[in-house]
């Protein structure tokens, strides 16, 4: 026999008791980069197209009712007295803050997922179909519980960075814009910590 026709038992995959062939498992990338990498760019994303929103939402919740007719005199009074870059008032914290917060939540997400497939979902799978029951999906993918469970550790995690990043956002949208009280983020932030 030549070399070529010859092979080697421990090379060829492995055969499951359901006629299903196991194939050699790939290579995993060396971390959970692409969630972390995806989460800048929502962040920078939601921020481009929610700030203007948010600004006029907070204008009109802290405004004295007789201020404003509704919200589109808040965003033609916003415009015309500070002009575009009004509605873009306060944006430095949660521009930074939620690209941050978007990139660990993913991130996080990415991980937690992997984290529970891997250690809780898996075994069970796999001590499951020995003794014959097959609650766990037989393709090994996380099943919807764990996609839940994932969500909310993810949420979790991400909250301890999004409450102090929201109430310093929502303070500096509330200055106005000739006011004596203008300040920036770290004015804020040097003034919640005096409190």
């Amino acid at each position: 026999m030549s070399a070529a026709t010859t092979t080697d038992k421990a090379s060829l995959p492995r055969s499951h008791h359901d006629g299903q062939t196991e194939l050699p498992k790939k290579a995993q990338p060396a971390g959970n980069y692409k969630g972390f990498v995806a989460g800048v760019f929502s962040g920078i994303a939601k921020l481009t197209v929610g700030h203007p929103f948010d600004t006029i939402k907070v204008r009109l919740q802290t405004s004295q009712k007789s201020q404003f007719n509704g919200p589109l005199d808040c965003l033609m009074q916003t415009i015309r007295k500070e002009g575009p870059q009004g509605l873009y008032k306060g944006a430095t914290p949660p521009l930074v803050g939620w690209m941050f917060m978007d990139s660990l939540m993913l991130g996080s997400l990415t991980f937690y997922r992997k984290l529970l497939n891997d250690r809780v979902f898996q075994p069970m799978h796999e001590t499951r179909t020995a003794a014959g029951v097959y609650a766990v999906p037989s393709d090994k993918t996380l099943p919807t519980i764990g996609h839940a469970i994932a969500g909310i550790m993810a949420g979790s995690t991400v909250s301890f960075i999004a409450a102090p990043v929201e109430h310093v956002k929502a303070r500096l949208q509330t200055v106005p814009a000739r006011s004596s009280a203008n300040m920036d983020y770290e004015d804020c932030i040097m003034d919640l910590e005096r409190r």
